[in-house]
């Protein structure tokens, strides 16, 4: 490649060739495949750069390349664009880096979202034969009976308030989310389930696409130190990208 052509393509890149001009230049690329490829690499280049925006590192190779128009200059071309080649990799690899990865929300409700351990029958002491009856279904995936004997306990005058708790679990996990809502809300202040409620009902609220509700409750509970669920609450905020 000899310089003028060197100039001629920078001059064909910048648009700078007037219509007699480019009609040479445009002969002598289809007679020159090596030209020809070399034309199509700087203008891929020219694309990199705008993509990556490195407009700074694009205003270098225009140095570098005045630079190799110099007499007793022997910078080649290819190493120049050797370089920005291997630019371009870093600064795209950065990219994909640094970007975090984008989580539906339903992706991260079925990560995080798991039931409440049946904790009522394993504690000391006699329970209620409904609450039992629609824990052991609970525990073993029932949702029918549970949502049954764990509705009669409550409407029967049940004391045992972690039954609503485990009822609106129950209700999640067959799409009642309207009334799993509500139980949860209902149980937002209570001193032994409180924090549970909130946990479930930020989830409820992500698997619905409430997006306002869903970054409120998990930054609650991410500000509250004692929180069962502090860390899985920064989690999900940290993956939501806020």
């Amino acid at each position: 490649m000899t310089k003028i052509n060197d100039r001629l393509i920078q001059r064909y890149l910048d648009n700078q060739l007037s219509d007699k001009e480019m009609s040479e230049f445009e002969l002598r690329v289809k007679g020159d495949p090596a030209l020809a490829k070399e034309i199509e690499e700087l203008k891929s280049l020219d694309l990199a750069f705008e993509s990556v925006g490195a407009e700074t590192f694009r205003s270098e190779l225009q140095s570098w390349e005045s630079e190799r128009e110099k007499p007793g200059k022997t910078i080649s071309l290819r190493t120049i664009l050797s370089i920005a080649a291997s630019f371009i990799i870093l600064i795209t690899a950065s990219i994909l880096i640094l970007q975090p990865a984008e989580y539906s929300n339903q992706e991260l409700y079925a990560e995080y979202y798991v039931p409440y351990p049946n904790l009522i029958t394993a504690r000391d002491g006699a329970v209620d034969l409904t609450l039992e009856q629609g824990m052991e279904a609970y525990t073993a995936g029932n949702h029918g009976e549970a949502i049954r004997f764990l509705t009669t306990y409550l409407n029967d005058g049940g004391e045992d308030k972690g039954a609503k708790l485990y009822l609106a679990i129950t209700l999640m996990q067959i799409d009642e989310d309207k009334l799993a809502s509500a139980h949860l809300m209902e149980m937002l202040t209570d001193p032994l389930y409180g924090q549970q409620a909130q946990w479930y009902l930020g989830l409820l609220r992500l698997k619905n696409n409430d997006e306002t509700q869903t970054v409120e409750i998990f930054q609650q509970i991410s500000g509250e130190a004692n929180h069962y669920r502090q860390q899985e609450a920064k989690e999900i905020i940290k993956k939501k990208g806020l």
